[in-house]
């Protein structure tokens, strides 16, 4: 069977996101002072410093064979094991899609003891980026922004810092938007540094909702992270057990409908996903509006359901929209005729050069999310982050200044 006929057999997550159970004990073994790799030769931006943690990813994972035994072999999908022979290409993409599709027809439940206790816990690694303490934000002050970036399939967290760069030095020079107290880009599990750390645990399955858990995963309980030190961050210890629910929970507060009053833990956090990590910041919000200030999307993948039958057809817009818990995305969707409480701005490339068609950019914009503003990086394709970080740059920074406008201080 050739591997698209396998990929549209996948049924896509249209229920509530797996819950947040409390991390399990690591089988791998963690670089003392984290990933062995250099630091960026130059601070971000004038004023401005990084460390990088690494913390638990979501557990459990959604799906059988998300994980591994470090003492299981990988298997190479590229390689019949039977003869020790190349496969051709097609071959190859049909043994790489078909343990996914199998996996997703059965996913787990927290109640599946022996499925729990066989898998690994996987973790994540994340940069912070903040100003130097002299120029931080005090107890008491109103909050600033926290900025939450998710890369794109196939990159790692620090692609995002040219972007970073001129959208932290324009908006210094500006200072028409609140402005950001500090920045978070997170790495996916398989990618990056943290591809590196979870590689003898990872299995051969990956759900792009499970990437949204653990986005969710850590804005609720590792935000909060102190300065790094060697090992494993730990969970704050306070955060409520019904958020951990996420979307099995009771019905959650709305939340203000002034996006500088949206705050979870006294931050207003600005969720911003490039592809995938829109992907994944669209199942997180779906979960859990109510945590996030509002929501960036550069150039992702949402397609219409109508007219798509790919494993993302039913993520995508109505739960962007959603003010309270449902029990289905798709019924979310639909209940959506009061006015959204929470802004969504849209980055495309070029016309003609996103990931998906004109067709269904129209549909997101005018059906699928019709409250949310959009924008262009004109001569930039699908990896316009990283082709035009200064346009894209740009276009963040006027959504943000027109999102969170900084008050003038009356004069006595």
């Amino acid at each position: 069977m050739l591997a698209s006929e396998i990929e549209h057999q996948a049924q896509p997550l249209s229920g509530p996101l797996l819950p947040l159970l409390p991390p399990k004990a690591l089988s791998l073994r963690l670089p003392p002072h984290g990933p062995a790799r250099p630091p960026s030769p130059s601070p971000i931006a004038s004023g401005w410093e990084c460390e990088t943690v690494v913390l638990p990813a979501a557990f459990p994972r959604s799906y059988p064979r998300s994980t591994k035994r470090p003492t299981e072999p990988r298997l190479n999908p590229a390689v019949d094991p039977s003869t020790g022979k190349r496969r051709d290409a097609e071959q190859a993409l049909a043994r790489l899609v078909a343990p996914q599709v199998e996996a997703f027809k059965q996913p787990i439940s927290i109640e599946d003891r022996a499925e729990l206790e066989g898998q690994e816990q996987l973790v994540t690694v994340v940069n912070r980026y903040r100003p130097a303490a002299a120029r931080r934000r005090k107890d008491g002050d109103e909050p600033g922004l926290t900025l939450v970036f998710s890369h794109a399939n196939g990159f790692y967290r620090e692609v995002w810092e040219p972007l970073l760069k001129t959208l932290l030095e324009r908006m210094e020079v500006s200072g028409r938007s609140l402005p950001v107290d500090e920045v978070w880009a997170v790495d996916c599990i398989n990618q990056g540094d943290a591809g590196v750390l979870n590689e003898p645990v990872l299995g051969e399955v990956f759900n792009w909702a499970d990437h949204g858990r653990d986005l969710l995963n850590f804005i609720l309980s590792y935000g909060d992270a102190p300065a790094s030190s060697p090992g494993l961050l730990n969970p704050a210890p306070d955060v409520p057990d019904h958020l951990k629910l996420l979307d099995n929970g009771p019905l959650l507060p709305t939340g203000p409908s002034v996006p500088s009053a949206r705050t979870y833990r006294s931050r207003l956090i600005v969720a911003i996903g490039h592809s995938l990590g829109g992907g994944a910041t669209a199942y997180a919000a779906s979960a859990l509006p109510s945590l996030f200030s509002s929501l960036v999307f550069v150039d992702p993948v949402l397609p219409d359901p109508t007219v798509s039958t790919r494993a993302m057809t039913r993520l995508t817009a109505g739960a962007l929209m959603r003010r309270e818990t449902w029990k289905t995305r798709d019924e979310a969707r639909e209940a959506f005729l009061i006015p959204p409480s929470l802004p969504a701005h849209f980055i495309w490339a070029d016309k003609g050069r996103s990931v998906v068609d004109e067709d269904n950019i129209n549909w997101v914009l005018q059906k699928g999310i019709p409250h949310a503003t959009a924008s262009r990086v004109e001569g930039a394709g699908h990896l316009l982050v990283h082709e035009k970080p200064d346009d894209a740059a740009q276009r963040l920074l006027e959504f943000l200044e027109k999102t969170y406008p900084r008050q003038k201080k009356a004069r006595l």
